[in-house]
């Protein structure tokens, strides 16, 4: 009953740190919605009277839009953009046309955010060293039970061995005993198979 007692809780433990991953990585993605939001908005704001529009997030973002013979870009379109980095979105409609790029989000731009907002990189970090101390206490508890069973087996295995040394003894000498001592020993080897069939 402990053991289940015991799983029950580590799977409870375990939900604690999945749940602040997904809280923590919600709102990394919410921000991130948030910054593309506000380039595409600043871009068009400006989009008729600038050709170039500098962008407040230009890391996350990169906008084309063509409109004939004109070009319409963000400030960062201007340098070569790397496609591997970017998810790509085009539509093109006659001699119009626009392109998006978002970059797309990386472990470092998690880790950076969980840096920048301790909130949640704190959340995260507890949870994660409360699962790895329980992990560790728990598994130290299956341990030492373990150990325990382990060391009242070979002593009740050293007894019983003792016991069957001790009747076969009294069998081979059978003949030199009195009827008492052939009670004693089926007392001893009674005793012996009642334990036997408790463990």
């Amino acid at each position: 009953m402990r053991r289940l007692i015991l799983f029950l809780l580590w799977i409870f433990i375990f939900l604690i740190p999945l749940g602040s991953f997904y809280v923590a990585y919600t709102a990394f993605v919410e921000e991130r919605e948030g910054k593309v939001a506000e380039n595409v908005v600043t871009f068009l704001t400006f989009f008729p009277e600038r050709s170039v529009v500098p962008l407040p997030y230009p890391e996350l973002t990169v906008i084309k839009v063509y409109k004939g013979a004109v070009t319409y870009m963000s400030a960062n379109a201007v340098n070569p953009i790397d496609a591997s980095k970017y998810e790509v979105r085009a539509k093109r409609v006659g001699a119009s046309g626009a392109e998006v790029y978002l970059k797309r989000p990386t472990p470092e731009d998690f880790m950076l955010f969980l840096v920048a907002n301790p909130v949640y990189g704190g959340a995260l970090l507890f949870s994660f060293v409360l699962y790895a101390v329980f992990f560790f206490f728990a598994a130290r508890e299956f341990e030492l039970k373990a150990s325990e069973r382990l060391r009242e087996f070979e002593r009740v295995k050293t007894e019983l061995l003792n016991r069957a040394k001790a009747a076969r003894l009294v069998l081979a000498t059978e003949k030199l005993l009195k009827d008492e001592a052939r009670s004693k020993l089926k007392t001893l080897l009674d005793e012996l198979t009642r334990r036997l069939e408790n463990k």
